[in-house]
């Protein structure tokens, strides 16, 4: 979700067979890409948006998605409108 001060604030969850990983932070969105570095997990999230889509480069992060799990990918964007969170 982008914030109205332009910070992207995310939650990634991955799965592959039984594994799970998952990742969530806030970063800083210039000129098209924000990137989450947490470098004390060695983490780092790169994300690119274009048109209804976001691409995520994964670089580390074996803490949070563990060897059979990634973030990395293309994703599409399928609303623009901002999310209600009802816990």
């Amino acid at each position: 979700m982008l914030l109205r001060n332009g910070t992207l604030k995310f939650w990634i969850l991955s799965q592959y067979s039984g594994y799970l990983g998952d990742a969530e932070g806030e970063a800083e969105v210039k000129q098209g890409m924000a990137v989450f570095d947490a470098k004390d997990q060695d983490c780092k999230l790169t994300f690119r948006f274009a048109p209804n889509r976001v691409r995520v480069e994964q670089a580390g992060c074996a803490n949070a998605f563990g060897d059979h799990t990634s973030a990395s990918g293309e994703y599409t964007v399928n609303s623009h409108a901002i999310p209600i969170f009802d816990f």
